[in-house]
């Protein structure tokens, strides 16, 4: 698994061994799950991580040839007003270099994350320069929503066909809106019942995928 601080602080929380519990148990051997995010990753930020051995570098774990590549990002692009289209070509080039490399991409819909709570200590010069990217970029100030559907709308391409895509309704029953009940008090992270909610849900994904009956 690969992103921003969603995945960074997954295994801090609930650490990365649910989803080996999960899946070992239903297959009946053992499997490997493993995470490497970090906080503040724009999906630009996380593609050029596949290609280092750092700290936070991601190829010495898709180095290892996993079956499947769970992808979370997305809230940091919109927060900094990147633009739909810089965020979806970037997001493109992460699953593009999985199905080259024989990995199933699976990309987990996120909700309207309170975005704004991020940023109560940013400078005025800090917002003018937000509002300027969002002319720009033709896209509302920490609109999460318009980030959400231009990624819709480009895994609707036939080239996109292999790609899983992870409902957002199947974990956060409010929909669009965050189930404030998985969410820590900032209305941006998952707490520890968030990422049951979420690793239960990707699991099942990925064994249906397998079309293993549960």
């Amino acid at each position: 698994m690969i992103g921003d601080s969603w995945v960074e602080q997954h295994e801090k929380i609930i650490g990365d061994s649910v989803y080996q519990k999960i899946i070992s148990g239903t297959l009946g051997h053992t499997v490997s799950f493993q995470s490497s995010g970090k906080s503040g990753a724009k999906c630009r930020d996380v593609y050029h991580m596949m290609f280092e051995t750092g700290q936070y570098g991601t190829m010495p774990l898709l180095s290892q040839g996993p079956d499947f590549g769970i992808i979370i990002v997305g809230i940091n692009d919109a927060a900094a007003n990147i633009g739909t289209r810089q965020f979806c070509y970037y997001y493109q080039q992460i699953i593009d270099f999985m199905l080259t490399n024989k990995i199933c991409p699976i990309v987990v819909e996120l909700p309207d994350v309170t975005i704004p709570k991020m940023f109560n200590k940013k400078t005025t010069k800090d917002r003018i320069v937000d509002w300027m990217r969002s002319v720009m970029t033709r896209c509302s100030l920490y609109n999460f929503s318009e980030y959400r559907y231009a990624l819709n709308e480009m895994l609707k391409d036939d080239s996109m066909m292999d790609v899983v895509f992870v409902n957002l309704q199947e974990w956060n029953k409010r929909g669009f809106q965050i189930e404030k009940e998985l969410f820590m008090g900032d209305g941006v992270h998952l707490n520890h019942r968030g990422y049951e909610r979420l690793d239960s849900c990707i699991a099942s994904t990925i064994l249906k995928r397998m079309k293993v009956v549960i």
